[in-house]
């Protein structure tokens, strides 16, 4: 799974997270069309991708970086919807999908990655950011599949957030 590697590699080379040496990394990835019912979910719909996770809420110190209340990821699991008859088109090439109806897998993975570092859906900043410069990893509610192209790589505001909760 190269785009697999690939979703890791944004977030380890980029950021201050590292999603290999991290017990915030996901636990599981499932690909394989299962319904995300842990995570309260019983339906996919037009849902791409769910990330569930739980966390403990803690204080104190915490290897030397963190003071005060923090959270610590205990688990995290990322839900792909595919293999499943009403899953959407997915592409899981390296460039541009040959067709705007295909989700880029990479994208979408590199975004669902994006919530083990508890960053959070971005709706209403996204508006009007349809390009590759512009374009927030974590923008949720894609408008369409090219969209989901741009998620691929990190923006700078991720990045930025990212470093933000790992110092």
């Amino acid at each position: 799974m190269a785009r697999l590697d690939e979703a890791v590699t944004e977030w380890s080379t980029d950021t201050d997270y590292d999603p290999g040496l991290d017990t915030n990394s996901p636990n599981d990835i499932f690909v394989d069309g299962r319904l995300p019912t842990p995570c309260g979910v019983n339906s996919w719909g037009s849902t791409l991708a769910v990330t569930c996770y739980s966390y403990q809420n803690r204080t104190g110190t915490d290897e030397d970086y963190v003071d005060g209340p923090y959270r610590r990821m205990i688990d995290a699991d990322i839900y792909m919807n595919m293999e499943v008859a009403a899953s959407p088109d997915w592409w899981i090439g390296s460039g541009l999908p040959p067709r705007s109806d295909r989700y880029h897998f990479k994208g979408i993975l590199t975004h669902e990655f994006g919530h083990t570092v508890f960053l959070n859906d971005l709706y209403a900043s996204c508006t009007g950011r349809h390009n590759s410069t512009d374009w927030y990893t974590m923008c949720g509610g894609y408008s369409g599949a090219d969209d989901s192209y741009w998620s691929r790589t990190l923006h700078a505001d991720d990045k930025g957030s990212a470093n933000l909760a790992y110092p």
